[in-house]
């Protein structure tokens, strides 16, 4: 093989005597973000290349801010129209733009994996891509043929390329950029905590120091498509095992982004973190980091940083060859549905905007995540987190804000007023955390005399936003006849936005 940096100037040269018919060479000296151009042949003749069009470009300097490209496939290899039409699609998207990486999510050759459907479904489809992307795949359950696979893929073991070597290409990592790629393999290794696959993603993960953490396996922690997470006997309890064993780890190890394919349909969850269990057991109040929609021009980007336990987007990207169809309704998704496509991911520095392309070149999904520090409203160096873990700050209303950021505190001793005195309660004139007829009376002595309340919003039984006898007599017919019961927030929690105020001492919920 020749290569070099000037097209019909190819300086470089690698060689080797086996006889074999998967050839694989390695380059050394490589500079960072440069464009190779290269030529493939024997001693005496090129067979392929030294052209314009046959090059790759390395990866930019680990940790820089430089922009990369990445396309997501999963389940693509189906050697049909359809999967013509999800490459066309993207290609059409990506224009004249270089794709930097290329991530397989498995089911890479239908039915079994040999090497004459991979010829037909990925070498036969793909030349273009091939000639000029790496590529980074994971085995998945139609790779039955494991001496096809790992004969056709060449997968880093050593950590040379970034992260712990594994020793083996049944799972791997490396960095690319400002992020760090992980992939698993949920087909063929023993998926137990103790196992070697998770015991070394342990390692890898407290290993690395980049901006984004990306891992991509087969089998989907979440769906309800073609396959159903929830069902312990769907392909042999591997979903269960890598939502029970390995999310926890990478959720720990500030994991950002998980890929996976398998269910035939596309499926995008929220940001979310600690879901483990079935979707029975989906608790929003627990689970959801951030329940918007991700987009940056609706409800706003995901933002996020690098600590623990921040969240995480998880995508099912199976439809890129087939679609199917099933339930779609896992409550973890924010988005689930039976078409065919493609993701394109985009990082630039402290952000990553994703696309799902569709095959006919429609934009189905849209979301993106932008990463900083850790939010810090003390100033004290110590993030916000750190500081409600270990005590050192309170969160009386469990807003995730320590206290001494947040106001009013009239007496000033650390802990909002809203979380101290009495509940409102619209009518509760008296603010003594009741409503009986001790508050007539005094909505009487405001009236006509000289009592004083602080909290205009509790007076206004009716909730009319105005002060008279009507209020008085709405609540005597409440407190001795059990009539009409006071306007909202009664007996919900909180005060009203808009009303008349006066209304900081009392708590925000009873």
């Amino acid at each position: 093989m020749r290569f070099g940096i000037d097209a019909g100037s190819l300086t470089g040269s690698v060689s080797t005597s086996t006889t074999t018919i998967d050839h694989e060479v390695a380059l050394t000296g490589l500079m960072p973000d440069t464009r190779y151009y290269y030529a493939i042949g024997t001693a005496d003749q090129d067979l392929a290349g030294d052209s314009a069009n046959h090059f790759f470009e390395t990866s930019p300097i680990p940790g820089s801010a430089t922009p990369f490209s990445v396309w997501t496939i999963g389940d693509f290899g189906t050697a049909n129209s359809s999967q013509a039409l999800v490459r066309d699609a993207y290609y059409s998207y990506a224009d004249s733009t270089y794709t930097d990486l290329w991530l397989l999510l498995g089911d890479n050759a239908y039915l079994s994996g040999t090497d004459a459907q991979y010829q037909a479904a990925f070498f036969n489809v793909y030349q273009q891509m091939l000639i000029q992307t790496p590529f980074a795949s994971t085995r998945g359950n139609h790779e039955t043929m494991p001496s096809v696979y790992y004969g056709l893929v060449t997968n880093p073991t050593d950590g040379f390329s970034g992260g712990v070597a594994s020793g083996t290409e049944a799972f791997y990592s490396f960095d690319f950029g400002n992020a760090h790629f992980i992939c698993l393999d949920s087909e063929g290794s023993d998926l137990s905590t103790t196992a070697p696959m998770l015991t070394w993603l342990e390692l890898d993960l407290a290993s690395t120091a980049q901006d984004w953490i990306v891992t991509f396996f087969h089998h989907p922690p979440y769906t309800k498509g073609t396959h159903d997470s929830d069902d312990v006997a769907d392909s042999g309890g591997r979903m269960r095992d890598m939502r029970e064993n390995a999310l926890p780890i990478l959720e720990a190890g500030g994991c950002d982004l998980v890929l996976s394919g398998h269910s035939h349909v596309y499926e995008r969850s929220f940001l979310i973190d600690g879901h483990h269990g079935n979707s029975g057991t989906w608790n929003p109040a627990i689970h959801l980091v951030d329940g918007g929609n991700g987009d940056p021009l609706g409800d706003g980007g995901y933002l996020k940083d690098s600590s623990p336990n921040q969240g995480t987007v998880y995508i099912v990207m199976g439809s890129s060859g087939t679609v199917g169809s099933g339930s779609l309704d896992h409550p973890a998704m924010y988005y689930s549905g039976s078409v065919l496509g493609s993701l394109a991911l985009n990082f630039s520095g402290p952000t990553l905007d994703a696309t799902m392309v569709r095959s006919d070149g429609s934009y189905e999904d849209v979301f993106s995540i932008s990463k900083g520090p850790p939010p810090d409203c003390n100033a004290n160096g110590v993030a916000d987190s750190v500081d409600l873990a270990s005590g050192t700050s309170t969160d009386c209303n469990l807003d995730g804000i320590p206290d001494e950021c947040q106001g009013p505190d009239d007496n000033g001793d650390g802990v909002l007023d809203a979380c101290q005195g009495s509940p409102f309660i619209r009518g509760d004139a008296n603010q003594d955390g009741g409503l009986d007829i001790s508050d007539p009376v005094w909505m009487l002595q405001y009236l006509f005399a000289t009592a004083q309340v602080d909290c205009l919003a509790a007076f206004d039984f009716n909730g009319d936003d105005l002060l008279d006898l009507s209020d008085v007599i709405g609540e005597l017919i409440f407190v001795f006849q059990g009539g009409t019961p006071p306007g909202f927030p009664y007996p919900d929690c909180g005060i009203p936005a808009g009303v008349i105020g006066g209304c900081d001492s009392f708590a925000i919920c009873p």
